[in-house]
Parts: structure tokens; sequence; C-alpha cells
């Protein structure tokens, strides 16, 4: 009795995807390939972007941030270039430069690796700050 109801229900699965296109799996749409890459896809995107966010994009950003703010300030002392104007400006200006280029590092990052992650998941690529 179970073998003539799993003949019926094979049958009428064949039946059904013979009857309509929309059930048959289409070469141009591809969705085995899709649900077979989606997991890696994923991981690749999680760990890109947690990595980026976390580590390389603040320290990348962070340390650019923090030159841009000791010269910035150094620059309001009268001499950009002056040694004793870029040691009186690095406590303060560094500081607050580095903070903020961290901060915008560690969101740029997130959506950096996030997005390389997904196009080429395990990539070196999507795990550092590099200039596109």
């Amino acid at each position: 009795m179970k073998k003539q109801q799993l003949i019926l229900a094979a049958l009428a699965l064949i039946a059904s995807g013979i009857g309509n296109n929309a059930y048959c799996l289409d070469y141009e749409a591809k969705p085995i390939r899709w649900c077979l890459t989606a997991p890696f896809k994923t991981m690749g995107a999680v760990t890109g972007g947690l990595f980026c966010g976390v580590v390389s994009g603040p320290i990348d950003y962070g340390y650019h941030g923090a030159l841009k703010g000791t010269k910035d300030m150094a620059a309001k002392f009268g001499n950009e270039k002056g040694t004793a104007e870029l040691l009186a400006a690095a406590p303060l200006g560094g500081t607050a430069g580095m903070l903020t280029g961290g901060f915008k590092g560690m969101l740029q990052g997130v959506s950096h690796g996030a997005k390389l992650g997904w196009e080429k998941p395990f990539n070196r690529k999507s795990y550092l700050m590099e200039e596109e």
C-alpha cells in the first residue's frame, strides 16, 4: 500500500513539473547554484564585514585621522611642519583625529567587507581596507 502511494506521489510531482514550467529548473535562473553558494557567500560577507569593521578599517582610518588631526591643529598653532607645533598638537589633535577616523573606518569597513565578501567569499580584499 505504501509503495503504491509513493509511486503515485512521485508521478504527481513529475507531472506537475512537466505541466508547469514555473516549477522546472530553468538553465538561466540557476537556482541550484545559488542555493549551494549562498551559505559560503553569507559567511564571507559576515567575516569580511566583522574583520574590516573591527580591525582593518579602524586601524587604517584611525592612523590617517590622527595624522590629519595633528597637522590641522599644528597649522592653527602657526606652522604645519614645525616640530614644536607638531609636538604640541599631537596629544589633542592626534587623539581626536584617531577617534573620529576610527569610527568612520568602522562604519566603512563593515560595508566594504560585507560587499566584497558577498561578491568573492573569503578573498583577501574583503578583509583589508584597500582603495579600489
